[in-house]
């Protein structure tokens, strides 16, 4: 543990601009040494979908921003726990098969008994 408080975020749509402020946070917080956890509730599990196109990220490359695809790759590489809500999976008609490895799946009481008195940011 690195005796920094964990943060928790809890993400509630897909909407590409929340979605990368979002991950950027969290990103930006496992790089400061902050375990992180983000829960993806509800129908914002239709981020996770592995082959998702995001046309936004293309304009973001260009300016120099990471992209959503580049934030999903940098969360994994600082151990940033993912979990998607089952709840949400049967709502968006997705099955766990479409996450990408490592995202976990679970349901809001286990994210929120497992934050403890961790910080948590609703975005």
């Amino acid at each position: 543990m690195s005796g920094l408080r964990p943060l928790n975020l809890l993400i509630l749509d897909d909407d590409y601009a929340r979605l990368h402020g979002g991950l950027s946070v969290a990103v930006s917080a496992a790089a400061l040494g902050r375990p992180v956890h983000v829960f993806f509730q509800g129908l914002a599990v239709r981020a996770l979908v592995s082959d998702r196109l995001w046309p936004e990220d293309s304009a973001a490359r260009d300016k120099g921003v990471a992209a959503i695809k580049d934030l999903f790759v940098q969360a994994a590489e600082l151990g940033i726990a993912l979990t998607a809500c089952e709840t949400g999976l049967h709502l968006a008609s997705l099955t766990a098969n479409v996450l990408p490895p490592g995202v976990e799946t679970g349901g809001l009481i286990g994210f929120l008994s497992g934050a403890g008195d961790g910080d948590l940011l609703t975005i």
